[in-house]
């Protein structure tokens, strides 16, 4: 009887506390969707944002801190900072979106051909798998860009590469669960091609998993490519991209910490972003209620 009326008097205090963190919930979607929003007018339209180039040059004013003319300040060549993370944000998204392409193509080519191929070569497909996760994902991606070269295209291939192994194996789980549901069966029993099954019955239920994958997806990506970026396997200063803006700076932290900042900033806070609207897509895919 006593854990009867604990239990029964927790649950207000659990449904109030869930009740409280809903505007929290809001407010963190609406922030986030600011924000991309925000970073994708500044990857279609730049030119809405600044009206100075991100190239142009101005030797007498490097090394300005953040002020009112520059409010990101400016670089060793006197470049505008603020509009050089402006116009990152088209290649930085270019390669996160190219790259969690590739990846859910690839992954959702084996994941789905493991779950529906039979025994032998679901098992054939794992072992690939298994064999993709005893590489390091860093590793594999500059064993990509040692034999294709270095460019912003190569390095999105190469991430996508490295990660098609982890959304393999979650898109084959997923397809397991589908292939096995009563639905699948009950269309099978109705005397549906399996063609027809695979198209209008299981794909449908897959590929509804893949939004909220592919948000999150592009995020890390967005990552994974600075990191490539600033070892120097990506784009090439002066090109203007997040991960080259932070590697091109590396050596003048302590005399100009906003080259830094900025660029960091801005690669921290959309990721960020996409991982709360990807969690929000993800929990309402799942049955959970976001508010």
């Amino acid at each position: 009887m006593t854990n009867l009326l604990t239990t029964a008097g927790a649950a207000p205090d659990l449904s109030s506390r869930w009740a409280s963190k809903l505007p929290l919930q809001r407010f963190a979607l609406g922030l986030a969707a600011a924000v991309l929003a925000t970073a994708a007018l500044a990857a279609i339209f730049p030119q809405l944002l600044v009206d100075q180039g991100p190239y142009d040059i101005d030797p007498t004013n490097a090394f300005s801190p953040p002020s009112p003319q520059a409010w990101f300040g400016t670089d060793q060549n006197g470049r505008d900072v603020f509009s050089r993370v402006v116009y990152g944000a088209r290649a930085s998204l270019f390669i996160g979106i190219v790259a969690i392409s590739i990846a859910l193509f690839l992954g959702a080519v084996l994941g789905i051909t493991a779950a529906l191929g039979g025994r032998w070569l679901d098992l054939t497909i794992r072992r690939f798998i298994d064999v993709l996760y005893a590489f390091p994902g860093m590793v594999l991606a500059l064993v990509v860009i040692s034999v294709l070269g270095v460019s912003e295209l190569t390095m999105a291939i190469a991430v996508g590469a490295a990660s098609a192994a982890g959304y393999a194996h979650i898109i084959r789980a997923q397809a397991l669960i589908v292939t096995r549901s009563d639905y699948v069966a009950a269309a099978r029993a109705l005397g549906h091609s399996p063609a027809r099954v695979l198209i209008r019955t299981i794909l449908p239920n897959i590929v509804r998993i893949l939004l909220p994958l592919a948000t999150l997806g592009v995020g890390q990506t967005i990552v994974w490519a600075t990191g490539l970026s600033f070892l120097g396997l990506g784009a090439k200063p002066p090109a203007a991209e997040w991960g080259a803006m932070l590697s091109d700076s590396r050596n003048y932290v302590s005399l100009a910490w906003w080259l830094t900042v900025f660029p960091g900033a801005a690669i921290a806070v959309t990721a960020l972003s996409l991982t709360v609207i990807g969690k929000s897509l993800q929990a309402r895919v799942e049955g959970g209620r976001v508010g």
